[in-house]
């Protein structure tokens, strides 16, 4: 009798299940995100504006698109950003005086208009350095920074990424389509570049010191054996001086954005910053605009440098015959050629390995940047 209530009590629990949505889920949001700063010295002026989605939208990222954008002065100023797609906007260079305020002003392809708080031209420091450390399971990377003059105190940095990658099986032979291998010693498919860039928030503050200064202030961490630094590695800082109501901000939404994940982290909180829809007080805008110049570094790792690296691809030669038949599994449908089997003046055999192996412009770009 207890085995069949037994059975009986699975089956109630089974066919009880029912989904469930929760409300948030749902929640109509289409509010304006916007993300940059007025870049106050040398280089560009880079703006994006998108619109928040909801959680069960299989599109999370939609730009703003056919807004007016411009850089508004206390001095009745005004500079425009020129869209250059996919939500972005920019100016190649603005000329600002760094005795006055500045804000951001938006006119929307709907005709609602936002606009930020003016704020103060803040002035970065410049970056001591980037520096390393080898650990047991990977490589951490640091900003080192000061002001002498004790005026910066909240600090925040983003990072943009190339490592260079080698074909493990570099070619010799192309494969150009219909079956036909040819000979090419010329081809550029052995040494290429990848990039990356830096996707959570990094701040920092020296608010609890007694000087401005910030050491080994954590930027990202190179798991063990990572394919970035197979080769050589080179990371660019990018530094911004905050004001202590934007670091506010940012710790929040970092907070938001990287904390969440069980009932003992802290709670979601309202994104508030200093950009207001104009046309409706009430609207809740995303954002938070400040004006200074950026200080920028370029850090260098290559492979020599650390010790047990040793990245390696896992790479298989298969010996394909040189008919027509044979030749078909070459790319795009499996395997690419690299070399050569000969017999006398003929080829019996192409030694061949899958695409990724052979050609690295399918990972990567094979235009050396000019700063390599």
């Amino acid at each position: 009798m207890k085995r069949y209530f037994f059975y009986i009590v699975i089956l109630l629990s089974v066919g009880c299940k029912e989904r469930f949505d929760p409300p948030a889920l749902a929640i109509n949001t289409n509010n304006l995100v916007v993300e940059g700063l007025i870049n106050t010295g040398q280089g560009p002026t880079n703006i994006t504006l998108t619109r928040t989605a909801k959680l069960i939208d299989s599109v999370f990222f939609k730009p703003e698109r056919n807004a007016i954008v411009t850089v508004e002065g206390e001095d009745n100023s005004v500079s425009p950003l020129y869209e250059s797609g996919n939500g972005l906007y920019t100016a190649s260079q603005l000329f600002v005086n760094n005795n006055i305020k500045y804000r951001l002003h938006i006119k929307t392809n709907d005709g609602k208009e936002y606009a930020s708080d003016f704020v103060a031209v803040k002035q970065t420091p410049s970056i001591d350095s980037v520096s390393w450390k080898q650990e047991a399971n990977g490589v951490q990377l640091y900003a080192n920074t000061h002001d002498p003059q004790n005026n910066t105190t909240y600090y925040k940095w983003d990072f943009e990424e190339t490592w260079e990658i080698h074909s493990p099986l570099p070619a010799d032979y192309r494969y150009i389509g219909n079956g036909t291998v040819i000979l090419d010693f010329n081809q550029n498919t052995r040494v290429c570049w990848k990039y990356g860039q830096s996707k959570n928030i990094i701040i920092g503050s020296s608010a609890k010191l007694q000087s401005d200064v910030i050491h080994e202030s954590p930027l990202l961490f190179i798991a063990s054996n990572s394919e970035k630094i197979g080769v050589r590695y080179s990371l660019l800082l990018k530094q911004y001086a905050l004001d202590k109501k934007a670091y506010a901000f940012y710790n929040v939404m970092k907070k938001n954005t990287e904390s969440l994940g069980s009932i003992f982290d802290a709670q979601p909180s309202e994104l508030r910053g200093n950009i207001h829809c104009l046309s409706n007080p009430e609207e809740l805008v995303v954002g938070y605009i400040q004006a200074s110049n950026i200080s920028e570094k370029r850090l260098f790792i290559t492979n020599s440098e650390l010790k047990n690296w040793n990245y390696r691809m896992n790479c298989e030669t298969i010996e394909v015959k040189n008919d027509p038949d044979s030749i078909e599994y070459f790319y795009p449908n499996q395997l690419l050629p690299y070399s050569a089997k000969m017999e006398g003046p003929s080829i019996s055999y192409y030694y061949s390995a899958y695409p990724q192996c052979v050609d690295c412009t399918l990972r990567g770009s094979n235009v050396k940047p000019a700063y390599w």
